[in-house]
């Protein structure tokens, strides 16, 4: 089960950057406004903003997401949770490269990996993990230009590594 996973995650690194050439979010302006909220204040004043989104629960993963996350599985705590967890790991790789943080690019492709794993897991087939793990990636970047800016670098970063596999036992956090 490694081997796959060794040839598909570069595929999806590669998926992410095509969307990105192919305007995906490219054209609009990012905003401190607060446009969507999923049960956090609805005071812009009280909100998180952390230079790509709001966090209003504070449960790590941007507000967007959530409600994305929400709506795609309304009566699955167990797929909410997977893609939480894989929302929170994308997130890592957007502010490491916002940052430039080589060390922080390698702890986001580890979270990345074990969020795909953890989506396998729960999916139940590889077709499964790529399709919720491609989806929430191009919704997390259709949201904000920043975040493509700095995801790219989260990808440039990574370049030219060969990276091997972090399956683990409970891939699920």
């Amino acid at each position: 089960m490694k081997k796959p996973l060794l040839i598909c995650l570069p595929i999806v690194l590669l998926l992410s950057i095509v969307l990105l050439g192919c305007g995906f979010g490219g054209s609009k302006k990012a905003t401190n406004t607060k446009t969507t909220n999923t049960g956090g204040t609805n005071n812009p004043s009280q909100s998180t903003y952390d230079g790509f989104g709001y966090d209003d629960d504070a449960n790590g993963v941007w507000d967007d997401l959530d409600k994305y996350i929400v709506d795609r599985y309304p009566d699955s705590a167990v797929m909410q949770s997977a893609l939480r967890q894989k929302a929170k790991a994308l997130q890592t790789g957007v502010y490491a490269g916002n940052a430039g943080d080589d060390s922080a690019a390698q702890a986001g492709r580890a979270a990345i990996s074990k969020g795909n794993y953890c989506l396998f897991e729960r999916t139940g087939s590889i077709e499964g993990m790529y399709e919720e793990s491609s989806l929430l990636e191009v919704e997390m970047l259709k949201g904000d230009p920043n975040r493509n800016k700095a995801y790219q670098n989260f990808n440039a970063l990574l370049s030219g590594g060969f990276y091997g596999s972090d399956q683990e036992e409970n891939p699920c956090e």
